[in-house]
């Protein structure tokens, strides 16, 4: 089965609790391991939309690290 350009999604980041588009001109592709089909692509986000990423990690941790197992 063909995949066309359209049909293959491009994954967002998460980045704070939030979805957002990457600012990367630059993805590479997801393979379905069984079938060989093409089903997504992911950005090759830069530095910035990385530090961005860890920064927000490193806000939420105190309060998810103190956050039951059960919860």
């Amino acid at each position: 089965m063909a995949v066309t350009q359209s049909a293959v999604k491009t994954c967002e980041l998460l980045i704070g609790g939030k979805w957002q588009a990457s600012k990367a001109q630059d993805f590479a592709n997801v393979w379905n391991p069984s079938s060989g089909e093409l089903i997504a692509k992911v950005p090759l986000c830069k530095a910035d939309e990385i530090d961005e990423a860890v920064q927000a990690a490193q806000k939420a941790f105190p309060a998810w690290n103190d956050t039951p197992v059960v919860e």
